[in-house]
């Protein structure tokens, strides 16, 4: 059984910079179209993320695997869920279920897949975590769901970020994408990781580890709301090791001047 509590929701804060007012604040929460005060996505992935991965299928050095997480309906704080997986011959799958209504919450995939094709050369790589610097972390190991939070970190904090956001929304007063979920209904909805098997057993806790920003992706309007996808990738010596894609879903902002 899995329940998350306020604290959890204080520590991710702290260590992501996603201080979203829907994890803290009901009436936010409810202005999203939850019942409640909500836990961040990438807190409470975590635990299905580790689960298909414990049952991971074989990839070759050619492919990789790809995580897939489709978050279908908030999760609160101080309510009991269940974690169902199964695998099959080429994949495995899970679900995080409300233990009271049996709804399905998050569903996700870890199958095969071929490294996603871009330039490394083109992009601009920087330290996201040193080698001696303490992280606050709030979970146990130092895995690929630690690799995969820092670039959502990554992601929330980047100059680039906001300069997709300030192409369609100019007037909006922020400096990061975590001012943009302080200010704006905000939700994320689908969250997908590449990866090479290997780092489903490594660990990161003594390396410097850099990342970059990838190409973004913005759709919709102020009508119908907007859809940003959003990517990073975690490189070494200039390869790449894995990428992570968050997409996030923006209501409708015709009340809104401007």
């Amino acid at each position: 059984m899995l329940r998350w509590s306020a604290e959890d929701a204080r520590q991710w804060a702290i260590f992501s910079g996603d201080e979203n007012p829907i994890h803290f604040d009901n009436d936010a929460a409810i202005t999203t179209g939850a019942n409640g005060i909500t836990v961040h996505g990438m807190r409470s992935m975590w635990h299905l993320k580790q689960a298909l991965a414990e049952m991971s299928p074989p990839s070759s050095e050619e492919e990789g695997l790809h995580c897939a997480i489709r978050l279908r309906s908030p999760i609160l704080i101080e309510r009991d869920y269940c974690l169902k997986t199964k695998v099959g011959a080429d994949c495995a799958r899970g679900e995080i279920i409300d233990a009271n209504s049996s709804a399905v919450c998050f569903s996700g995939k870890l199958s095969k897949s071929r490294r996603p094709v871009f330039d490394e050369t083109g992009l601009a790589p920087r330290l996201i975590l040193g080698r001696l610097q303490e992280s606050s972390y709030p979970l146990p190991g130092y895995d690929w769901c630690f690799l995969d939070a820092l670039l959502f970190r990554m992601i929330v904090d980047a100059p680039e970020s906001m300069e997709v956001v300030h192409k369609v929304l100019p007037e909006l007063p922020a400096k990061t994408l975590g001012d943009v979920f302080v200010q704006l209904p905000i939700v994320q909805t689908h969250h997908d990781v590449w990866l090479p098997e290997y780092l489903l057993h490594q660990t990161w806790a003594e390396q410097d580890i850099e990342g970059a920003i990838l190409p973004s992706l913005v759709m919709g309007d102020r009508q119908s709301g907007f859809i940003l996808q959003m990517s990073a990738a975690c490189l070494q010596q200039q390869k790449l090791i894995m990428s992570t894609t968050v997409t996030l879903k923006i209501w409708p902002l015709v009340n809104r001047n401007g």
